[in-house]
């Protein structure tokens, strides 16, 4: 078995506090481009009203916040900014998933997007990986709706009172869209609710004691084919991310066999059935695409649990609650048998 040290962490995230975590903003590293800072005083795009305008996909530009004033601010996670900033508009004629990216920004970036409204529908401060030429400071929004035919406004801000060069990339999100077959296994996953912590099978992840996870039907042969409902619920100040706890039996083949595809970032951890545990079986990050497939060769008989826990851990940058759909497929599994004479109530349960 291999050292556990993502999931750990995810626990960690989980675990109950008394009150809304803080708003003030904690320490943060100072920004250190690496990447070459770019260069140009930004001309208009100052105000909503004078916003500059993105028609085609993809899109890219550079401009200097300096000489710009500070007209707008938000929570995402921290408030109290006095940095300036400038404003891009963009309407789709299509219901379009972007990325908004500031990579190789000079500066200690925040991005965040209005509807028409001026409703607030996303918002970054410090984006969740990176990799040369990104800083881990530059502001990153992935997958962000936006609905056809209505305007949007990308606010290019900065956080606490930091400004300077950026550099500012739009793009479409190629997010595949998983519809639940007719006769599928369904999870059961209530709806998100903001504000309220992950209640359902969420195994050794749960907000209020007992663990509690959940059995599938399994077929003569031990397969499994189920869909599931996955997110964030959301508190103020953060993201309460949804926890999938799913027990089952190795089968007489000492193989299990795992698939999964997603519509958004999921982490799929195979775990040894002790919450209290260090060691996993097997762990895949699984992107928007094509099926994952995890292979564990384990003993006949060897109980385990599965973990499915969207990515990253903590809030995406999107305005929650967020839901988003799966595609598990398990084979390899133990096999009822007529000689274990369950009970209805038992068989039932099962299937739930």
């Amino acid at each position: 078995m291999k050292t556990l040290i993502l999931m750990c962490a995810a626990l960690l995230a989980a675990v109950p506090v008394a009150a809304a975590p803080s708003r003030t903003a904690p320490f943060k590293m100072k920004h250190v481009p690496v990447a070459p800072r770019v260069a140009g005083p930004r001309i208009g795009g100052d105000t909503i009203e004078t916003a500059v305008g993105i028609f085609t996909l993809p899109y890219a530009d550079t401009g200097s916040t300096l000489e710009a004033l500070d007209d707008y601010d938000e929570i995402c996670p921290w408030d109290g900014s006095v940095s300036p900033d400038v404003v891009y508009a963009i309407k789709q004629s299509t219901d379009t998933y972007v990325t908004i990216d500031l990579c190789g920004s000079g500066y200690d970036t925040r991005v965040f997007v209005y509807d028409y409204l001026r409703t607030l529908v996303g918002c970054n401060d410090d984006r969740i990986t990176s990799e040369p030429p990104c800083n881990p400071l530059d502001s990153r929004i992935d997958a962000l709706l936006l609905e056809a035919g209505i305007p949007y406004y990308i606010i290019v801000d900065g956080y606490g009172g930091d400004s300077g060069d950026y550099a500012l990339a739009v793009s479409v999100a190629d997010i595949p869209v998983l519809d639940c077959p007719v006769g599928a296994q369904v999870e059961g996953e209530p709806p998100m609710v903001f504000g309220v912590e992950d209640a359902y099978n969420c195994g050794c992840a749960c907000a209020n004691p007992p663990a509690r996870f959940q059995e599938l039907g399994v077929d003569a042969a031990g397969a499994t084919f189920a869909c599931f409902r996955s997110g964030w619920n959301g508190f103020p100040g953060g993201g309460a991310p949804d926890y999938d706890w799913i027990e089952t039996t190795v089968g007489a083949g000492g193989q299990l066999h795992l698939e999964l595809a997603v519509e958004w970032p999921t982490e799929i951890t195979v775990l040894p059935t002790i919450c209290e545990f260090g060691e996993y079986y097997g762990f895949a990050a699984v992107a928007p695409g094509p099926a994952a497939v995890l292979d564990i060769p384990l003993a006949p008989g060897t109980p385990v649990w599965i973990v499915l826990t969207p990515s990253p851990f903590s809030d995406p940058g999107l305005i929650l609650p967020m839901e988003y759909d799966l595609h598990l497929t398990i084979t390899g599994q133990a096999t009822t048998t007529a000689a274990e004479n369950l009970s209805w109530g038992e068989i039932k349960a099962a299937y739930r």
